[in-house]
C-alpha cells in the first residue's frame, strides 16, 4: 500500500524536482486510527549544522484505537529522499520510533495494520536555516539585549532557546530580541551559553478518528560566551 517515491536529488531541494517537491497532502484512511506524528531534526553534533546533510531526524508516531489504546503490531514507514525507514514499536517514549540521516524536503507517512490504515500522507519541511546574528562564537554582554536573526523564514511558528530563557514566536519572524536575564551569565568570568531557533511545520491528516497531526521540526543554533554582570550568579 505504501506508495514508492523516488530520490530526485538531494536536501533542501539541492537536485532535481522530485515527487516530494509537489506540495502538501493530508492524505486518506479508513477513518479507524488516531494518529499523532512529529519529525524533528537537528544537527548531528553539537549545536550548529553547517548544511542540511549534517543533521539527525527522528520519527515518533503515536497510533491509537477508538478507545485511546496503543495500537500494537502495525507497520510504520515514513519516506523521505534519503529512503524509507520502518519504524519500531517504543523505545522514545512514543509508540513507534525511528531516525534518519539527513534533513528532506519533505516526508511522507503511512500507517498500517489489518484493514485498518491511513496512506498517503506528505508535508514539506521548513526550510533549513542558519542563525546569521550573533556569530558563532562572538562574545557578547550579558547587560544588554541581544537581537538573533536566522534564515529563511517560511514555518507556521519559531521557538528561540538558552539555557535561561525560552519563547514560542507568532510566526516565523525571521528575528527576536533576548531580554535583558536571558542568557546565562557569572559575574567573575566568561561564561558558555547557547541560541537555538527552532522553527516547525504542521497538517492536519485526513482519514483518521478525530483530528490527527504531522509535524516536521528543524533545530538549528550557535554556540557563544557571555561577557561577566556584576552580581550574577
Amino acid at each position: 500500500m505504501l506508495l514508492a517515491f523516488g530520490c530526485g536529488g538531494g536536501s533542501g531541494g539541492s537536485g532535481g524536482p522530485g515527487p516530494f517537491e509537489a506540495g502538501d497532502d493530508p492524505g486518506r484512511g479508513t477513518g479507524t486510527l488516531r494518529v499523532e506524528a512529529r519529525i524533528e531534526s537537528e544537527p548531528d553534533r553539537g549545536e550548529t549544522s553547517v548544511d542540511d546533510d549534517a543533521m539527525r531526524t527522528r520519527f515518533e508516531v503515536d497510533v491509537r484505537d477508538a478507545s485511546g489504546a496503543r495500537v500494537g503490531g502495525a507497520r510504520v514507514v515514513v519516506d523521505s529522499v534519503f529512503g524509507q525507514v520502518t519504524l519500531r514499536e517504543g523505545g522514545c517514549g512514543r509508540d513507534y520510533c525511528g531516525e534518519q540521516s539527513g534533513y528532506a524536503p519533505a516526508y511522507a507517512l503511512e500507517v498500517e495494520r489489518g484493514a485498518d490504515y491511513v496512506e498517503g500522507v506528505r508535508i514539506q519541511s521548513p526550510p533549513w536555516h542558519r542563525v546569521t546574528q550573533p556569530d558563532a562564537g562572538a562574545n557578547v554582554p550579558g547587560d544588554e539585549p541581544l537581537r538573533v536573526v536566522w534564515s529563511p523564514t517560511g514555518a507556521d511558528r519559531a521557538h528561540v532557546e538558552t539555557h535561561e530563557y525560552r519563547i514560542e514566536l507568532d510566526g516565523d519572524p525571521g528575528s527576536h530580541e533576548i531580554p535583558v536575564g536571558g542568557l546565562r551569565s557569572r559575574d567573575d568570568r566568561l561564561e558558555e551559553e547557547r541560541i537555538r531557533v527552532r522553527r516547525e511545520r504542521r497538517l492536519g491528516i485526513s482519514g483518521v478518528l478525530e483530528s490527527g497531526t504531522i509535524v516536521v521540526s528543524v533545530r538549528n543554533g550557535i554556540e557563544l560566551t557571555v561577557s561577566p554582570v556584576p552580581n550574577s550568579r
